[in-house]
């Protein structure tokens, strides 16, 4: 009777984990110049490969941004701002 319980916490452990898998991500980060500093205002992209789906946020006064809620997938990160070089970075 005890293995036999053991065993049925195992697999609703097991079960209950694939239950709350995640399906979405978060992409976050900092812009930066050459020199370390914050930009802030520069427009951040990401753009899921296989779907088209984007999602644009703006830096923050930190130049900190937050992505979030993104359908797990392959994404293109791309970051404007005027005065600065465009920066894109694939295979996230």
């Amino acid at each position: 009777m005890r293995n036999t319980t053991l065993i049925f916490c195992l697999v609703t452990l097991i079960f209950a984990s694939t239950l709350f898998a995640q399906s979405t991500a978060n992409i976050v980060g900092t812009v930066r110049d050459s020199s370390g500093g914050a930009v802030p205002g520069a427009k951040v992209t990401a753009f899921n490969i296989d779907t088209g789906l984007r999602q644009t946020r703006e830096s923050g006064p930190d130049g900190a941004y937050s992505l979030q809620l993104l359908p797990v997938g392959q994404y293109r990160l791309e970051v404007e701002k005027e005065g600065f070089q465009r920066f894109v970075q694939s295979g996230i």
